[in-house]
């Protein structure tokens, strides 16, 4: 498969990168009379599609980056990207290689040694020349794309196992590239295996207050046969795409809720402080009323009010 298939399908469009001539202009309105800035500006940037129309053989879409809804542009060379789960990942150094794709959105780092230094996630998968790639991100920073076959993904489990060496070397984190110092893991006692890398063999593990990573040759005979590889054929691909477009919609639609909720919540506590303050208002004034220092005070307020009304 390739990106073929969002183009044709062109409704389930959801997100693309950015990658239009310089030519290209962003426009303000649907008709597309109104230019507001260049799509050069956003080119290899990752942006949401809200909404897609064809005109006059035009694909038309207007996009949304950073939370910020940019305008409409026309959907020419951008690259379509697949809807997928956020995954932690690893890369496998030694296989790894920059796919061309990344010197055509200008992404020319040391890619390699990026992933062994920082931890990344992957977000979606595209196509580039029959390859299947996924687009990597440091935190919510769209950082370049990787051959999807070089990539190992963080799998979560909940296992129990012995510890077998002494003296082992526990990780601050699955780059395991800083020990943690001073632990006290008891190799008497059994370990949790919270997480794993299964291609690189890296765990996860926690004991007490104690958490780090190790390799898996620290373990006494583990396995963990419930892990599966993931599917990367051509159609549950195209049906998982389908899928995060419903799961994403009924996401917005829970922030939304959640705003409006909270706003509601805030207004009645407004309310409520104004009747409350009312309502001292009034018992200030019935005792105001029924005291006798009180009375004389509104029986001036009275004559006052009658002498201004004259």
């Amino acid at each position: 498969m390739n990106s073929d298939w969002l183009k044709d399908n062109f409704e389930y469009l959801d997100h693309i990168l950015i990658n239009e001539s310089n030519e290209s202009m962003i426009y303000a309105d649907q008709e597309m009379k109104d230019a507001i800035g260049e799509v050069k500006d956003y080119n290899n940037k990752i942006a949401s599609v809200i909404k897609h129309v064809t005109e006059d053989g035009k694909k038309k879409i207007l996009i949304e980056q950073g939370g910020i809804i940019v305008g409409w542009i026309v959907f020419e060379q951008s690259i379509p990207l697949f809807n997928k789960p956020e995954e932690k990942i690893e890369v496998e150094y030694e296989k790894f290689y920059s796919p061309k794709i990344n010197k055509l959105i200008n992404k020319n780092g040391d890619y390699n040694l990026y992933f062994q230094r920082y931890q990344v996630s992957s977000r979606f998968y595209a196509y580039h020349q029959n390859e299947l790639l996924e687009a990597i991100f440091r935190k919510n920073t769209f950082v370049a794309f990787a051959p999807s076959k070089v990539i190992d993904r963080m799998k979560i489990v909940d296992k129990k196992s012995r510890i077998t060496h002494k003296d082992i070397e526990l990780y601050v984190t699955s780059k395991m590239d800083e020990t943690l110092t001073f632990h006290q893991l008891d190799i008497n006692e059994d370990v949790t295996i919270e997480a794993i890398f299964p291609i690189l063999k890296r765990a996860k593990i926690k004991q007490d207050l104690v958490t780090g990573w190790v390799n898996f040759n620290v373990f006494d005979n583990i396995d963990f046969p419930e892990i599966k590889e993931n599917d990367t054929n051509d159609e549950f691909i195209r049906q998982q795409h389908k899928d995060y477009i419903y799961i994403n919609e009924q996401n917005k639609v829970k922030i939304i809720l959640k705003k409006l909720l909270n706003e509601n919540i805030a207004l009645e506590k407004k309310i409520n402080k104004q009747r409350d303050f009312n309502k001292k208002i009034i018992k200030r004034y019935e005792n105001l009323r029924n005291s006798k220092l009180g009375k004389i005070q509104l029986l001036i307020w009275e004559k006052r009010s009658k002498r201004g009304n004259k």
